[in-house]
């Protein structure tokens, strides 16, 4: 999901680190130690990426992906492709919200007001008044 400019990409990690961050079973011979370098959509992902699968309408993109691993669940497992690894979880949603965590931390970074800044990215008038607790994430304007 790499936008120039927008927000940086950590990593690579290793596989065994997304399965770990990400609360995911990987298959017995998936190789853990392969280097995942971002997550993308199945359209886009390539041999070093990893993708999601939560809704039976991108099947047809599942099963054609160039991803390396994907998060999906059980039921939609057996429809990967060869040389995919399928990586269970029971909220694949989920999975990939975490996977970004990992992948762009950055783009988590959030303040409240109170505390001891604001959002990395957001803009806040001098002028302006928040309500104690009022949460700015990144990107916000006031």
């Amino acid at each position: 999901m790499e936008h120039p400019g927008f927000f940086d990409r950590a990593g690579p990690f290793s596989l065994g680190e997304v399965v770990a961050a990400t609360e995911t079973v990987a298959g017995d011979s998936a190789d853990l130690k392969v280097e995942i370098r971002d997550i993308r959509t199945l359209d886009d992902a390539g041999p070093h990426d990893v993708a999601f699968l939560d809704n039976p309408k991108y099947l047809d993109q599942f099963r054609v992906t160039n991803a390396f691993a994907c998060f999906v669940s059980t039921k939609f497992a057996s429809e990967a492709p060869s040389g995919l690894t399928p990586l269970i979880s029971p909220q694949p949603y989920r999975s990939f919200a975490l996977a970004l965590g990992l992948f762009y931390p950055d783009a988590l970074f959030s303040a409240t007001t109170g505390g001891s800044g604001w959002a990395k990215g957001s803009t806040i008038h001098p002028t302006a008044e928040l309500e104690t607790g009022a949460i700015v994430e990144p990107g916000a304007v006031i």
